[in-house]
């Protein structure tokens, strides 16, 4: 392998570890759930939702 090669390797190597870290850091700071049931078995009603707000 030459030097360019191996730096090639290296350099992709690199920004899949940076790519990994800010996607973690996205998936911290940018949480939501949403849900995907067919008659919203999950989700908060309206009266839930302004309970709580208060």
């Amino acid at each position: 392998m030459d030097k360019k090669a191996h730096m090639n390797t290296y350099s992709r190597f690199l920004i899949y570890i940076i790519v990994v870290v800010l996607l973690n850091i996205a998936g911290v700071t940018l949480f939501f759930r949403a849900d995907l049931t067919a008659n919203k078995v999950y989700s908060l009603s309206d009266a839930s939702k302004t309970v709580v707000r208060r």
